[in-house]
């Protein structure tokens, strides 16, 4: 790894997507915080019940 590149790239823990961002957001909405162990979860009942999700909504088929 050239030494000029960080050794960790941290995400940002608040993200705000603006007022029309999205179809029919009128509104700034803006992420929290969220700890370790919510994060862990929440990726872990994702992957768990991706399936189950897929059989009520397709874009959740070609996820991960």
């Amino acid at each position: 790894m050239p030494s000029s590149l960080p050794v960790s790239y941290p995400a940002p823990n608040v993200i705000e997507a603006a007022a029309g961002t999205y179809a029919g957001q009128e509104e700034n909405i803006v992420t929290a915080e969220m700890d370790d162990a919510t994060a862990y979860e929440l990726t872990k009942t994702f992957w768990e019940e991706k399936t189950k999700m897929a059989e009520n909504a397709a874009c959740w088929a070609g996820t991960g």
